[in-house]
């Protein structure tokens, strides 16, 4: 019989102990790490942490089910478990809160064309997720603080990695949301991503041209970067303090490439900036590693990577039409992710310029649940997409109207992760 696990973490800012509780997995969370690191870095735990920016703490927000949002015994819209029927919300939501105060320096463009979508909806609880491998182990779970979303859990130092077989392209924008729970220690490099390139066997740690990421939450102070020459030369080592900690548990990163520039963001804070990053021609795939002294466990999950740039300027104004994958929403909900803020100052940017413009928004789903809810679900989210260019962006209300088509309209195939991503879209039409 399965019995519900409970890791409690110290939060060290004041906040009081945050309790995470594990529903259903197989294995116990306590493990004993393996393959520990040669080399010990042996810093305590910075207790003098900066206080972090107001509003990180909500990139996990407890949905409001009195504004429209799913109940957690709901499976959320970009889950979509194989075998299980998908319930949306069937009342409109309320008017998004936009929120983007904090984040008018996020500059930060998802990519439109998602290549690879990960929400672990097709496993099942307790196994390691099929679209995956690993030298280690872990098993997909979810978390109490975190509504219906599905987890990778890594308990055992090692790598692993999506089964994304392309190189990845010199233009690409990466995002995950993470988290950590129980003893992490202060010591190793706590979690990192690579990307090396390609070799026989996916677990080298090959060193030409290899950009290293690390960020050890138990030691905010401990994270950095390294790359090397395609001799296997080191070019750039530096550290940097980023606000992923014990205290803030649940983080997003954000990682965006430019042929050979690195942009890195965690919890819309940039941490990095490097032109010369990345080699110029080089294929690259992506690594993950846990390397912990503690028995803590490290979360993955909602994984996008995707391939270009929103262009709303030229294709608004020459073609009358613009369609993002680009502005995020939280699952089964009309809320816009403050990740989506540079998406919609761009298109607030457009009809500034051109006043004279009028437009209609939008609103698209995926297929998961009933016509009637997606329906209604996508006619909210264009309504807060209009919400938030009011408020935020000061766009006269009397310029925009709203749409919304459910699934109706579906450009892709809905039986794959990042076919569902790419029909999740909203769209701009010219009046």
């Amino acid at each position: 019989m399965q019995k519900a696990l409970y890791l409690c973490i110290l939060l060290v800012a004041g906040t009081g102990a945050l309790r995470a509780q594990i529903l259903d997995p197989n294995e116990t969370v306590k493990r004993k790490a393996t393959n520990r690191a040669n080399s010990r870095i042996d810093q305590g735990v910075d207790k003098g942490l900066d206080k972090v920016e107001e509003g990180i703490g909500s990139l996990f927000r407890k949905k409001d089910k009195k504004n429209g949002a799913a109940d957690a015994a709901q499976q959320p819209e970009e889950t979509g478990a194989s075998g299980e029927e998908t319930t949306r919300q069937e009342q409109p939501a309320a008017a998004a809160e936009t929120g983007f105060a904090a984040y008018s320096k996020f500059d930060f463009v998802p990519g439109e064309n998602v290549l690879f979508s990960e929400d672990f909806g097709q496993d099942a609880i307790g196994d390691f997720p099929a679209h995956w491998n690993t030298n280690a182990s872990g098993e997909v779970v979810t978390l109490s603080n975190t509504g219906a979303a599905k987890w990778l859990m890594i308990t055992q130092n090692g790598l692993f990695y999506p089964e994304y077989d392309s190189p990845l392209p010199e233009h690409f924008t990466l995002e995950m949301d993470l988290a950590v729970t129980g003893d992490i220690s202060a010591n190793d490099n706590g979690n990192s991503f690579y990307f090396v390139q390609p070799t026989a066997n996916p677990f080298e740690l090959s060193d030409p041209n290899r950009v290293e990421l690390f960020m050890h939450p138990g030691n905010t102070a401990h994270s950095g970067i390294r790359t090397y020459d395609a001799a296997g030369g080191q070019l750039i080592e530096n550290n940097f303090k980023q606000p992923w900690s014990v205290a803030v548990p649940n983080a997003h990163l954000s990682v965006w490439r430019q042929k050979t520039r690195l942009r890195v963001y965690v919890n819309e804070i940039k941490v990095l900036d490097l032109p010369r990053a990345f080699a110029s021609g080089v294929p690259y795939r992506l690594l993950m590693a846990r390397n912990y002294w503690g028995e803590g466990a490290f979360y993955v999950s909602a994984l996008r990577l995707a391939e270009g740039t929103p262009d709303a300027r030229s294709k608004l104004i020459s073609e009358g039409r613009f369609s993002t994958t680009g502005i995020l929403f939280d699952s089964n909900s009309d809320q816009i992710k403050s990740s989506s803020y540079a998406v919609l100052k761009d298109i607030a940017a457009t009809l500034t310029e051109n006043p004279a413009i009028t437009i209609r928004i939008i609103g698209h789903t995926d297929s998961d649940g009933t016509a009637s809810g997606n329906l209604v679900l996508s006619q909210a989210r264009a309504r807060a997409v209009k919400n938030a260019l009011v408020t935020a962006f000061g766009i006269a209300a009397s310029r925009m109207e709203t749409d919304g088509k459910g699934a109706s309209e579906s450009l892709y195939d809905n039986s794959t992760s990042q076919g569902k991503a790419n029909n999740r879209r909203v769209e701009f039409v010219k009046l």
